[in-house]
């Protein structure tokens, strides 16, 4: 049987190589045995979460291992995206920047993320320590301007 985060974390890599204009290697990182983090053209570190909630609000918890697993991203890769699963709903993709803001990550917390999103409309993203200023669109589309993509990288014609 597949276990179901694969079913969520597929769903995630198939949108990134759907949406990418660059070719795309994917390598997992893993410490313990479960994927879930990836390196992504040997530069861009991706970790991927899932909520299997239906309906918005969509949480998510961030335990010690997946800090430490953060943590390791950050450390060998020039920048490190997370992305949001909601469900069957769409995928929030954050710059690990971005979650650092709304989200507390200190040893004595636990960070914890809620995403909403109303039909057709983009998703809100909150946390233990406020709310993302703006709002994001579903998939991966924003995260290729940055300037990680661009090394070594040439867009598929």
């Amino acid at each position: 049987m597949i276990p179901e985060y694969k079913l969520f974390h597929g769903a995630a890599i198939c949108a990134l190589i759907d949406q990418s204009p660059y070719e795309i290697s994917i390598g997992p990182m893993s410490t313990d045995g479960r994927l879930g983090f990836y390196v992504v053209n040997r530069r861009v570190g991706l970790y991927i979460k899932h909520s299997t909630a239906r309906l918005t609000p969509w949480p998510f918890a961030f335990s010690h291992q997946n800090i430490g697993q953060l943590r390791e991203l950050d450390d060998c890769c020039a920048v490190v995206f997370v992305a949001l699963v909601c469900g069957s709903n769409g995928i929030v993709c954050l710059e690990l920047s971005e979650l650092r803001t709304v989200a507390a990550f200190r040893d004595e917390e636990q960070p914890w993320l809620r995403v909403a999103r109303r039909p057709g409309s983009m998703f809100s993203v909150s946390g233990n320590l406020g709310s993302l200023g703006s709002k994001k669109r579903d998939g991966f589309a924003d995260i290729f301007g940055h300037s990680a993509w661009n090394v070594n990288s040439s867009p598929n014609l």
